[in-house]
């Protein structure tokens, strides 16, 4: 622990994995420093199958169960058929997963557009022909 902010050191010098007893994994390796979700789309249905069952029957087949009226998953919730807590972290996957997306949409986006002011460029000499 440094003293003049109180905060850790990466001191990771190997990588290791530890197996929880509920069968998780937890891998610790030197450098990482945050971990994303990726193609988890399946996962996020299948980790909430409870929501998922219910959102056939919301108003809105693109329904986010948070704002739109209509919503079979919020009713749920509203009646305790489903836990609040529940439904929130169900919400904060999808909302980390929307985030993600929309980064990798930007990048791409960005690629393309280097990409097509190199063969601009690259075409120019020919275009006055």
């Amino acid at each position: 622990m440094r003293a003049f902010d109180s905060r850790g050191r990466h001191t990771t010098t190997h990588r290791e994995l530890f197996l929880l007893r509920g069968g998780a994994l937890i891998i610790d390796t030197p450098g990482m420093r945050a971990v994303q979700l990726w193609a988890a789309d399946a996962g996020l249905d299948a980790s909430f199958a409870d929501i998922d069952a219910l959102s056939p029957a919301a108003a809105f087949r693109d329904c986010h169960h948070d704002l739109e009226g209509g919503c079979a998953v919020r009713d749920a919730a509203a009646r305790g058929d489903l836990p609040a807590e529940r439904l929130a972290s169900f919400r904060k996957l999808a909302r980390e997963l929307r985030h993600v997306a929309a980064q990798a949409d930007d990048s791409v986006a960005r690629q393309r557009k280097s990409v097509d002011k190199i063969a601009n460029r690259a075409m120019k000499p020919f275009k006055s022909r």
